[in-house]
């Protein structure tokens, strides 16, 4: 299993608190079926200058991480790291900004705004596009507030990834149904933070996904991001529907 979104490096944003907790949250991932951890520390970018800033402190805490697992001798996941850009509309004339891509590849997580969707940050999407990169939109699931804009995301051929403890709330097992069979559901990751209220909870929600949605929804997602850390295009959806009852038990 690849958990394409955390928070796992400590001292670089909201994410680990220390190297124990870091090391904590690997190892419990590990034990719960995650063999690849998609770091994406929080980029708040500001000008340019902040892009390699960034890069050197995230890798400088990797670097640290590392080595504290390599004296702990427990059993890991592998790291690859990338960043959680937040969109701001100047972004897209900086150049570097590929450098925040997922490591090996030319995906990049993007987190947009919680307010003022407008057309700037569509065309700063546009912009980093034509970097070669390939956007990935983090928890959608938490703008549901822009739902009637998701088509325009949609248009710049984005992909879309859901958190997964979204899967745990029963409020919003429907919602995300329907954003399933919109082609807006593409990638699963935990977001986790820490061991307490933003954990790891991909076992519970792949659990969910297979036993609610059905064994081609859980497939679906893990060819996905298979396919994206491989630096390809994941494949069109085709999930089977679900059935009134059915849909009455998620």
């Amino acid at each position: 299993m690849i958990d394409f979104h955390s928070h796992i490096l400590p001292d670089v944003d909201d994410g680990a608190e220390d190297i124990i907790t870091a090391l904590k949250m690997l190892k419990r991932a590990k034990r719960d079926g995650i063999d690849t951890v998609v770091s994406t520390s929080h980029a708040y970018i500001g000008d340019e200058s902040d892009i390699d800033s960034f890069i050197e402190r995230r890798n400088r805490a990797y670097d640290e991480l590392y080595n504290a697992m390599s004296i702990d001798g427990g059993d890991f996941p592998e790291i690859r790291l990338g960043a959680e850009l937040h969109l701001k509309s100047y972004i897209g004339r900086y150049d570097t900004v590929t450098k925040l891509a997922v490591q090996k590849t030319d995906y990049i997580l993007i987190e947009m705004p919680y307010s003022g969707w407008n057309q700037e940050l569509y065309e700063a999407i546009y912009n980093i596009k034509l970097m070669g990169l390939k956007p990935v939109m983090a928890h959608i699931e938490r703008y549901m507030r822009y739902r009637s804009e998701f088509h325009n995301l949609k248009a710049l051929d984005v992909l879309f990834q859901v958190n997964a403890d979204s899967f745990l709330s029963k409020p919003m097992r429907k919602t995300l149904l329907d954003l399933f069979y919109r082609d807006y559901v593409h990638i699963l990751g935990s977001d986790m933070h820490n061991l307490d209220e933003r954990k790891n909870r991909m076992a519970e929600a792949t659990d969910i996904l297979r036993n609610r949605y059905g064994r081609k929804f859980c497939e679906y997602l893990e060819d996905n991001v298979t396919a994206v850390l491989n630096n390809e295009q994941p494949k069109e959806a085709k999930l089977p529907k679900i059935g009134f009852l059915d849909r009455l038990k998620l």
